[in-house]
Protein backbone atom coordinates (compact mmCIF):
# COMPACT_ATOMS: atom_id res chain seq x y z
CA UNK A 1 0.00 0.00 0.00
CA UNK A 2 1.33 3.17 -0.79
CA UNK A 3 0.00 6.25 1.55
CA UNK A 4 0.81 9.81 0.03
CA UNK A 5 0.33 12.54 3.17
CA UNK A 6 0.31 15.82 1.31
CA UNK A 7 -0.75 15.79 -2.15
CA UNK A 8 -2.49 18.50 -4.17
CA UNK A 9 -5.25 16.86 -6.39
CA UNK A 10 -7.21 19.58 -8.83
CA UNK A 11 -10.76 19.22 -8.36
CA UNK A 12 -11.37 18.52 -12.05
CA UNK A 13 -9.46 15.05 -11.58
CA UNK A 14 -11.95 14.22 -8.72
CA UNK A 15 -14.53 11.34 -9.09
CA UNK A 16 -18.40 12.97 -9.18
CA UNK A 17 -16.62 16.19 -7.87
CA UNK A 18 -19.54 19.46 -8.73
CA UNK A 19 -21.83 16.65 -9.60
CA UNK A 20 -25.68 18.28 -8.86
CA UNK A 21 -27.34 16.27 -6.28
CA UNK A 22 -28.32 16.00 -2.93
CA UNK A 23 -25.63 12.75 -1.96
CA UNK A 24 -22.96 12.18 -4.49
CA UNK A 25 -22.11 9.12 -2.37
CA UNK A 26 -24.94 7.28 -4.07
CA UNK A 27 -23.31 7.25 -7.13
CA UNK A 28 -19.82 5.58 -5.57
CA UNK A 29 -21.18 2.19 -6.35
CA UNK A 30 -22.58 2.78 -9.73
CA UNK A 31 -18.79 4.46 -10.85
CA UNK A 32 -16.95 1.25 -9.05
CA UNK A 33 -19.51 -0.98 -11.32
CA UNK A 34 -19.15 0.94 -14.27
CA UNK A 35 -14.92 0.59 -14.17
CA UNK A 36 -15.51 -2.75 -13.64
CA UNK A 37 -17.82 -3.39 -16.10
CA UNK A 38 -15.63 -1.44 -19.04
CA UNK A 39 -12.11 -3.00 -17.71
CA UNK A 40 -13.86 -6.93 -18.32
CA UNK A 41 -14.54 -5.34 -22.08
CA UNK A 42 -11.60 -4.32 -22.59
CA UNK A 43 -9.95 -7.23 -21.25
CA UNK A 44 -11.83 -9.56 -23.96
CA UNK A 45 -9.61 -7.75 -26.85
CA UNK A 46 -6.54 -7.46 -24.35
CA UNK A 47 -6.75 -11.57 -23.23
CA UNK A 48 -6.55 -12.83 -26.90
CA UNK A 49 -3.44 -10.89 -27.89
CA UNK A 50 -1.80 -12.01 -24.96
CA UNK A 51 -3.18 -15.33 -25.33
CA UNK A 52 -2.06 -15.05 -29.18
CA UNK A 53 1.66 -14.59 -28.53
CA UNK A 54 1.68 -17.56 -25.55
CA UNK A 55 0.48 -19.68 -28.06
CA UNK A 56 3.34 -18.61 -30.63
CA UNK A 57 5.61 -19.34 -28.20
CA UNK A 58 4.48 -22.56 -27.03
CA UNK A 59 3.77 -24.00 -30.86
CA UNK A 60 7.69 -22.53 -31.17
CA UNK A 61 8.88 -24.83 -28.20
CA UNK A 62 6.64 -27.42 -29.44
CA UNK A 63 8.19 -27.27 -33.27
CA UNK A 64 12.05 -27.10 -31.26
CA UNK A 65 10.78 -30.40 -29.78
CA UNK A 66 9.76 -32.03 -32.24
CA UNK A 67 6.28 -32.89 -30.60
CA UNK A 68 4.16 -30.76 -33.38
CA UNK A 69 2.63 -33.94 -34.59
CA UNK A 70 1.41 -35.83 -31.71
CA UNK A 71 -2.36 -35.37 -32.03
CA UNK A 72 -2.65 -34.14 -28.03
CA UNK A 73 -0.53 -31.30 -28.73
CA UNK A 74 -2.51 -30.25 -31.74
CA UNK A 75 -5.59 -30.85 -29.59
CA UNK A 76 -4.65 -28.05 -27.42
CA UNK A 77 -2.97 -25.67 -29.16
CA UNK A 78 -6.42 -25.59 -31.40
CA UNK A 79 -8.67 -25.16 -28.06
CA UNK A 80 -6.67 -22.71 -26.76
CA UNK A 81 -6.79 -21.05 -30.62
CA UNK A 82 -10.67 -21.37 -30.18
CA UNK A 83 -11.09 -20.02 -26.53
CA UNK A 84 -9.03 -16.95 -27.56
CA UNK A 85 -11.07 -16.27 -30.62
CA UNK A 86 -14.22 -17.00 -28.59
CA UNK A 87 -13.09 -14.47 -26.60
CA UNK A 88 -12.71 -11.80 -28.76
CA UNK A 89 -15.87 -13.03 -30.42
CA UNK A 90 -18.05 -12.24 -27.54
CA UNK A 91 -15.97 -8.91 -26.65
CA UNK A 92 -16.62 -7.38 -30.23
CA UNK A 93 -20.10 -8.76 -30.18
CA UNK A 94 -20.92 -7.15 -26.80
CA UNK A 95 -19.50 -3.72 -28.43
CA UNK A 96 -22.15 -4.02 -31.33
CA UNK A 97 -24.86 -4.79 -28.85
CA UNK A 98 -23.71 -1.81 -26.68
CA UNK A 99 -26.97 0.45 -25.51
CA UNK A 100 -26.48 4.42 -25.89
CA UNK A 101 -26.91 6.20 -22.41
CA UNK A 102 -28.65 9.73 -22.37
CA UNK A 103 -25.16 11.25 -21.42
CA UNK A 104 -23.72 9.99 -24.90
CA UNK A 105 -21.69 7.28 -23.95
CA UNK A 106 -22.06 3.82 -25.40
CA UNK A 107 -21.92 0.98 -22.85
CA UNK A 108 -21.15 -2.79 -24.32
CA UNK A 109 -23.61 -5.31 -23.10
CA UNK A 110 -23.28 -6.50 -19.57
CA UNK A 111 -23.87 -10.26 -20.78
CA UNK A 112 -21.85 -11.12 -23.66
CA UNK A 113 -19.02 -8.94 -21.82
CA UNK A 114 -19.02 -10.83 -18.83
CA UNK A 115 -19.49 -14.09 -21.21
CA UNK A 116 -16.14 -12.95 -22.96
CA UNK A 117 -14.50 -12.07 -19.38
CA UNK A 118 -15.21 -15.92 -17.80
CA UNK A 119 -14.20 -18.10 -21.07
CA UNK A 120 -10.86 -15.85 -20.73
CA UNK A 121 -10.69 -17.36 -17.16
CA UNK A 122 -10.05 -21.18 -19.06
Amino acid sequence: MTVFDDVFVPNERVYLNGFDGPDVTQYAGYVALMFAHYHRHSYTGCKTAVSECMLAEAALVADVNGITKYPHVQEKLSNLIGIAELVYAAGEASALHAVEFPCGSWVPDEILTNCGRRLAAQ
